[in-house]
């Protein structure tokens, strides 16, 4: 759905008059929201961005773990690239360096396609006098048709949107939040009930709820 809460200037007095609807190019969904994409930056436009948005879609999407920060690493982009993009400055100080690159590579082609907002989720008009620029090619990932390039933060999420592989993810990160606890393969009929629900359901995620309270992993608990 692509829409915003609240539009400027106008006193909401009906439901429908709190949404303003977003162009279909601009916006697709909720990684494309601006509560999202401010949620998941730091200060500046020029900041690395991409790389909390990157991480955040490897470990929450995509259930993947990103290796923690080694004690020996400042994580800083230098001030004398302060002038230049976001992209610029990740890929010459991160992308370049092989040591760095170990663990971004992993961030950072997820983090790209969003460079067509700014840190506080408005879409660019220009980038440090160039145009946005939101491509990336997605190699090494977890599902094959998530690989490939992308031209956008739309286009990527496009892509999300119809991949099993983080379909399943969505599900086993329901079941972390509502069992108060990582799934075991004892749980794995439980997962088959939740997707087959959610499946013949045309995607309602209160049946997918439903499958997980009435199963065994949710009902027999063990208390710590």
């Amino acid at each position: 759905m692509n829409r915003v809460y609240g539009v400027q200037g106008v006193t909401p007095t009906t439901r429908e008059a709190r949404w303003k609807q977003l162009p279909e190019n601009e916006r697709a969904g909720v990684l494309t929201h601006p509560a999202w994409l401010g949620a998941h930056s730091l200060s500046f436009e020029n900041d690395p961005n991409l790389v909390h948005r990157g991480k955040w879609i490897r470990e929450e999407l995509l259930c993947q773990n990103i290796p923690d920060l080694p004690l020996n690493v400042d994580a800083m982009l230098t001030e004398a690239s302060r002038e230049q993009s976001a992209r610029q400055r990740i890929s010459e100080q991160i992308d370049a360096d092989p040591y760095c690159n170990g663990c971004h590579q992993m961030m950072n082609p997820l983090g790209y396609p969003f460079e067509i907002y700014n840190h506080a989720g408005f879409l660019r008009v220009e980038d440090h006098g160039g145009p946005p620029n939101g491509t990336s090619v997605l190699a090494n990932m977890p599902a094959p048709e998530l690989d490939g390039a992308v031209t956008s933060a739309i286009d990527l999420s496009t892509r999300l949107a119809g991949s099993k592989y983080a379909k399943r993810c969505f599900m086993r990160q329901a079941f972390r939040f509502f069992a108060g606890r990582e799934e075991t393969m004892h749980d794995g009929c439980t997962l088959v009930a939740m997707e087959t629900a959610y499946d013949e359901s045309g995607g309602a995620f209160s049946e997918l709820l439903i499958a997980l309270f009435n199963s065994d992993s949710f009902q027999y608990r063990v208390p710590e």
